[in-house]
């Protein structure tokens, strides 16, 4: 099927050399350039963070700045390329917060008129992009291509209308993908402000202690007290440093020349993977010969927490292992010794704010969350004859979000396993359309 595409350069794909805009030079802005209103704009930092479209959070620049780069301008639907530094990322122009944005001199924008644009976007996704980067990236200096190696970019196409199926095929299995996530940040989002409303802001027992519904079952409110102590806390409830209910574990990285140490079925977790409240797959993993020598493992359900990093500035990534798994030196992990496990999620993700307070600078940029900081935080803990009623909702939550992160994970992986085999005319649509129906 391959063979009867025609082949034209990725120029000829979008409809003219105009249409692909940047350069290294027009948009060279810096920190003075930048305001907190006006013409947001694309830099490295939305498409480290991107998945289909640019993410924010944006700089901006004046509406006089913005003028004067005009050929550096895209619009929302465009594709987004980055030119200057880490190659390969791919992601198209938001219609929100604004429809027009200015691209920094690390990224260039698609503007497609001749083909589908979902389809180039898959295109620009593919390994047959990868690859040509591998050949065309300039390596001196930062690694980069420029415009016109782009242009000249020979590629295989389909006509319109084919492309527009692959697209279509594609992009619905990308809104599977996201609607799983979404639900997995709402359901999250609701677990969150549950912990806060019955343990820190203990709302059904105030309502109690006024003579309030609660809106809770007779059976779940029976297990809140109706009065506070004298230290302020829920009558039998008490508050324990997080080192008495847990036990803090130290990881560490094998030798990376020990061949024997690498490549097993153990996800290896370091701070780039704690990218939700969630952690199974990893981009590197260890075999059972790396235990012990040189890293450890940390038991499903255990949480675990960045304490090194450049991103610490950020935020303090927490995440709960979904699986047996072993991680560097930068992550603690919180092995539950007496709390239920969603419980001490929950707890933990609570106190993001307070444990990045806690983050001291270690040169270079580096951020350190001492260990006594962290085993010295707070968690209330209800009377042990109501952990199993109070804690119960947080474990069904807790299930559901990974539930539907395993299903966008597991769709993700089939994307990504059609979409080189579509985009280069390998696999027939209705044979895609099979295996998504046996997923």
């Amino acid at each position: 099927m391959a063979g009867e595409w025609g082949v034209q350069t990725f120029a000829e794909l979008i409809g003219g050399r105009e249409n692909i805009i940047g350069g290294p030079f027009g948009s060279n802005l810096t920190q003075a350039d930048y305001t907190t209103i006006g013409i947001p704009v694309i830099r490295g930092s939305n498409m480290e963070q991107a998945g289909r479209y640019i993410a924010g959070p944006f700089v901006y620049v004046g509406a006089e700045k913005a003028a004067r780069l005009a050929s550096n301008q895209v619009e929302a639907g465009n594709i987004i390329v980055t030119q200057r530094g880490t190659m390969g990322q791919v992601s198209i122009v938001p219609s929100e917060p604004s429809t027009r944005y200015v691209v920094s001199q690390s990224q260039m924008g698609v503007r497609v008129q001749k083909s589908d644009p979902l389809f180039v976007y898959y295109l620009l996704r593919s390994t047959a992009f990868l690859n040509f980067l591998d050949g065309a990236t300039i390596q001196t200096g930062v690694p980069h291509i420029n415009m016109g190696l782009l242009r000249a970019w020979k590629v295989a196409a389909p006509d319109v209308q084919q492309q527009t199926r692959i697209a279509e095929l594609l992009g619905a299995l990308d809104e599977k993908i996201e609607l799983n996530c979404r639900m997995a940040e709402t359901l999250e989002t609701l677990a969150r402000a549950l912990f806060r409303s019955w343990f820190i802001d203990f709302d059904p027992i105030r309502a109690k202690v006024k003579g309030e519904k609660t809106g809770l079952s007779s059976d779940l409110e029976a297990l809140f007290p109706d009065s506070f102590d004298e230290e302020g806390l829920p009558i039998g409830w008490g508050l324990s440093p997080l080192r008495e209910q847990v036990c803090i574990l130290s990881g560490g990285t094998p030798n990376k020349s020990e061949l024997a140490y690498w490549g097993g079925n153990i996800p290896w977790v370091t701070p780039r993977s704690m990218v939700s409240s969630h952690v199974s797959e990893t981009p590197d993993s260890v075999t059972p010969a790396a235990i012990g020598n040189g890293t450890r493992i940390a038991p499903a359900g255990s949480i675990l927490v960045m304490v090194r990093g450049m991103g610490l500035h950020q935020g303090v990534r927490v995440s709960q292992a979904r699986c047996d798994v072993s991680f560097n030196q930068d992550v603690k992990a919180l092995v539950p010794a007496k709390l239920d496990e969603s419980y001490l999620l929950y707890a933990v993700l609570d106190q993001q704010l307070l444990l990045r307070a806690k983050v001291r600078a270690a040169g270079h940029g580096t951020g350190v969350l001492p260990t006594d900081a962290l085993d010295a935080i707070k968690i209330p803990i209800p009377p042990t004859r109501a952990h199993e009623g109070l804690f119960r909702p947080f474990g069904v939550i807790n299930e559901r979000v990974a539930l539907a992160r395993s299903h966008a994970q597991t769709l993700a992986s089939l994307r990504d396993t059609l979409l080189p085999k579509l985009i280069s005319g390998e696999l027939r649509i209705a044979d895609a359309m099979d295996r998504i129906a046996a997923a």
